[in-house]
């Protein structure tokens, strides 16, 4: 564990890496449940197609969940290791403090600006759901998770979520249990190694990608839990005082066949192998620049600029903030490794 300084006074952040099993099925079920991102994603223990094929459909519907209020449940001191200290912390809950959970009133960012709406609303307000309902900004959150948590009885939504928990673990997550766990174990333990040996915001850099952190209240805790259903992405989420990222674990802990190119050389050139990825670095490189700005040089809608700065990044090549206004940058420094990734993949099988 190591600490982060914020010069500004603000009380520091304890900065950790720890594995989680739990933190992976939930991180398999958002990406099943969200098809758009299927085509980019790496190194899939599953086929998201074949399983939606297979799969009943009113399995599938079962799904359609709140996930992302679970992270911080399963991230909670200690650390939920498996799937049943996960379901054991949510039947722990009372019925209030679960509809709280689904209202989001445990992520800071909304209480502070919905808090006091959303206790309302989870007392039963009409006034105060509808509130929310046509709330664009908490809209983000999700209006299904409203609806969910206000027209049904708390305990038949809390029932339908653990069966779905279960129902997943069962069908599709525990057959991959074994390996993944050893994965995610290898990748936790080398971070931590490297934590010790550059400052925390180069730490969280080097372990996301290319995020960049600077300590805000009211995260006391940054918590980095790697994860292999969603790399390249990395997935970011906050519970009271812990700032969450999900990382995508590194390629060296997956243990590929080792006379392949490295993922990160293949990574690489694919990033580099569109003309709008290469006019968009070029704008990288004269300053940072916004998603709108990024889009506008290339030519295509902000989602679409996202994807493509997604890739980037993954390849080493762009780094940006945590907040949605962050400004997207060039990491200048990893293009003369370029050629040097290259060269070493061909000497090395020069030798094999």
């Amino acid at each position: 564990m190591m600490r982060v300084m914020d010069l500004t006074g603000r009380t520091a952040a304890l900065v950790d890496v720890q594995a989680s099993l739990a933190c992976e099925m939930l991180a398999s079920l958002v990406a099943f449940t969200s098809p758009d991102t299927w085509h980019t994603l790496e190194n899939q223990p599953w086929s998201f197609d074949e399983l939606r094929t297979r799969l009943r459909s009113d399995f599938i519907e079962g799904l359609d969940q709140p996930w992302g209020a679970l992270f911080g449940l399963a991230t909670l001191p200690p650390l939920a290791w498996d799937v049943e200290a996960l379901i054991h912390r949510v039947e722990a809950m009372s019925e209030r403090e679960f509809t709280l959970l689904l209202l989001g009133y445990n992520f800071p960012t909304l209480r502070q600006t919905h808090g006091v709406t959303i206790q309302r609303a989870a007392d039963g307000e009409l006034q105060a759901v509808q509130q929310l309902l046509a709330d664009s900004e908490y809209a983000e959150w999700g209006k299904g998770s409203v609806a969910r948590a206000i027209t049904l009885p708390p305990e038949d939504v809390r029932r339908r979520l653990i069966g779905a928990l279960r129902a997943w673990h069962t069908e599709v997550f525990q057959p991959m249990e074994s390996w993944i766990g050893g994965v995610l174990r290898r990748d936790a333990q080398a971070k931590a190694a490297v934590s010790r040996t550059m400052p925390s915001e180069q730490f969280i850099d080097f372990a996301t990608g290319g995020l960049q952190y600077s300590p805000h209240p009211p995260f006391r805790r940054v918590l980095l839990v790697p994860h292999v259903a969603m790399r390249p992405w990395n997935l970011l989420n906050e519970f009271e005082d812990t700032y969450i990222i999900c990382y995508p674990v590194a390629d060296e802990s997956l243990r590929v066949d080792r006379t392949a190119p490295p993922a990160r050389l293949v990574r690489l050139y694919r990033a580099l192998d569109d003309e709008k990825r290469l006019r968009i670095l070029k704008r990288l490189a004269r300053s940072s620049a916004t998603l709108q700005e990024v889009a506008e040089v290339a030519g295509v809608a902000k989602s679409t600029a996202h994807h493509h700065l997604v890739i980037l990044r993954s390849a080493g090549l762009v780094r940006t903030g945590i907040d949605k206004e962050s400004r997207y940058s060039l990491r200048s420094e990893a293009i003369p490794e370029v050629a040097g990734w290259l060269e070493a993949f061909l000497k090395e099988n020069l030798t094999v």
